[in-house]
């Protein structure tokens, strides 16, 4: 299983807050924004959600590419 696997298997709005974030570099402020939510919220669900995330790799053994 990749990491795109484990990332779509993950609740939407982790998913999204984490594509936002990580994928995209927006700020807390700029994704809460978006989401129509308050920043703390954001961080709150950007913790719960890298948590998640990191749960769901280490159930499937996901391992991150090596440097080239």
């Amino acid at each position: 299983m990749q990491l795109a696997d484990v990332l779509a298997a993950l609740p939407d709005d982790y998913r999204e807050v984490i594509i936002l974030r990580n994928l995209e570099g927006l700020s807390h402020a700029e994704i809460a924004q978006r989401l129509n939510r308050s920043p703390g919220a954001v961080r709150m669900l950007w913790v719960r959600a890298l948590a998640a995330l990191r749960t769901a790799a280490l159930e499937c053994q996901v391992q991150r590419p090596k440097d080239q």
